[in-house]
């Protein structure tokens, strides 16, 4: 299975569901997969967290990838 990779700007959920994140920087592991740290607004609150690339999809928003 190939690695996802994201770039800055790209909009992604995790595969369990939850809000709408951006992506903030895409790091590339030597031992395979990524780190994609993602930034958001919930509540009125910037939120910001690093998840496993495996664990993301890239999201369609209006029409656009």
């Amino acid at each position: 299975m190939e690695a996802k990779v994201f770039k800055t700007g790209d909009v992604v959920q995790l595969k369990s569901g939850g809000p709408k994140m951006t992506v903030k920087q895409y790091t590339a592991r030597d031992t395979g997969g990524s780190i994609v740290r993602c930034q958001w607004f919930e509540g009125g609150k910037h939120q910001e967290a690093s998840f496993p690339g495996e664990s993301l999809d890239a999201v369609t928003i209006d029409g656009k990838p």
